[in-house]
């Protein structure tokens, strides 16, 4: 139940501000992330350091994380004051995750044109259904 105050305007169940943050958080709960997050970050501080970034990313992903790349990735992610001190929090954790350095799609495809297409539109082959 997201109305935990029971608030109501107009004679409508309403969330206050801190009640649909609250909610909106359950919304982005993925178990499998904070997992991650709780095997490598510091439990305490509920963050994640940069060598500790670099260890996810040797252990996880088979990939010998640079330093000067984590802080690049902490400093792009972390949308608290943490990244002044090189730390994530989960939130900015989830944002990495989220982040085109993570998508599967290589977003520089999208500014750049990677075959030839200097041919008439007859000599290519192109892939529709029915529906299109």
């Amino acid at each position: 139940k997201a109305n935990t105050n029971n608030s109501t305007s107009q004679g409508e169940q309403v969330l206050d501000a801190e009640e649909f943050v609250t909610f909106y958080h359950s919304l982005l709960k993925m178990p499998m992330v904070e997992k991650l997050f709780e095997k490598y970050g510091d439990e305490k501080n509920h963050t994640m350091s940069v060598e500790q970034l670099q260890q996810l990313y040797q252990v996880e992903q088979g990939v010998q994380l640079q330093e000067e790349d984590a802080i690049r990735l902490v400093q792009n992610s972390e949308l608290s004051n943490a990244k002044t001190n090189n730390l994530l929090t989960y939130d900015g954790f989830y944002h990495l995750l989220l982040s085109d350095h993570f998508n599967i799609y290589n977003y520089e495809h999208q500014s750049t044109v990677h075959q030839s297409m200097t041919e008439p539109l007859a000599h290519y082959y192109i892939s529709s259904s029915h529906n299109t």
